[in-house]
């Protein structure tokens, strides 16, 4: 049985959400699949334009490193905050 979304892992937009999924499924196993973070940046903003959710260039984006583009493709950042609920070396049932 699994669960994905992409929401579970954009902190600090979504804040809190390990403590609420560890509240619900304590003894889940994670698994967290990225991609090339700057290919990730691009299909954001790819996504966002043809939706007419962008009117910025990626360049203006980019030359402020506080947005969400940027926090969601810091994996670690993302990662980290699961770790007080899941510690990593968790063997599998």
């Amino acid at each position: 049985m699994g669960e994905s979304s992409t929401s579970y892992s954009k902190y600090p937009v979504f804040d809190g959400v390990p403590k609420k999924m560890h509240s619900v499924i304590p003894d889940a196993n994670l698994i967290y699949v990225v991609r090339d973070p700057i290919q990730r940046i691009i299909s954001q903003y790819m996504h966002r334009v043809a939706h007419s959710e962008e009117q910025r260039t990626l360049e203006e984006i980019l030359l402020n490193p506080e947005n969400d583009y940027i926090y969601y493709s810091k994996y670690y950042m993302q990662i980290e905050k699961y770790l007080d609920y899941y510690p990593k070396g968790r063997s599998w049932s």
